[in-house]
Formats: C-alpha cells, sequence, structure tokens
C-alpha cells in the first residue's frame, strides 16, 4: 500500500497527481484494495482536469496509474457529503479519512 497516500487521508492532507496524463487535485477519504487485488483511492477532486466528467466530484483512482504524487501543505476539513466509508469496490480498507474535528467524544 502506498504509504504517501494512507498518511495524506489520516492527516487530511489534499494530494496533487497526473492521472491519465492531466493534473489532479484531489481530496483523498480512503485508500485500499479492490477484491482483485488492485490498490484504489477513492477521492473528492476540487481541481485539474477529467476526461471523464466535470469537476468538482468523487473518483475512484487505481494507484497503478498515478504518477508525480505530492502531497500539499493544505488540509481539508474532514468528510465530504456522500462519503461511503464502506465503498462497494474497496474490499480491504487501509486508511480512511477521521472524522471532523469536535466530533469526536474525549475528556
Amino acid at each position: 500500500m502506498n504509504e504517501t497516500l494512507v498518511r495524506a487521508v489520516q492527516g487530511r492532507r489534499v494530494v496533487v497527481f497526473l492521472y491519465d496524463g492531466l493534473l489532479r487535485t484531489v481530496e483523498p477519504h480512503a485508500v485500499g484494495l479492490s477484491s482483485a487485488g488492485d490498490a484504489l483511492l477513492s477521492g473528492y477532486q476540487t481541481a485539474g482536469f477529467s476526461h471523464s466528467s466535470e469537476q468538482p466530484g468523487w473518483r475512484l483512482y487505481r494507484l497503478d496509474r498515478l504518477q508525480s504524487l505530492a502531497v500539499t501543505p493544505y488540509t481539508f476539513a474532514g468528510r465530504r457529503p456522500g462519503f461511503n466509508p464502506q465503498h462497494p469496490l474497496l474490499a480491504t480498507v487501509a486508511a480512511v479519512v477521521p472524522e471532523e474535528e469536535g466530533l469526536s467524544a474525549g475528556p
């Protein structure tokens, strides 16, 4: 599993990368494996380009097709509406974005 992406998901850090030759800016929400063993990223694309649809929006990316991955210094607030932590194509989840701050129980 890509440890850089796992840390980005856990730290709510925006990432940028090339996918299908196009630059993408993405809020990574979950990273894991498909039932076929493909490493996948579930993320919300906020900027950049896409061959398949307009931004912003939810995308599922195969990690073997990511190029030039960079973690930015920018963070995002937490889970966006429409996020499914049990994405049907993620058979195994290595990391999922934490809930928004202030909503967890504690002292």
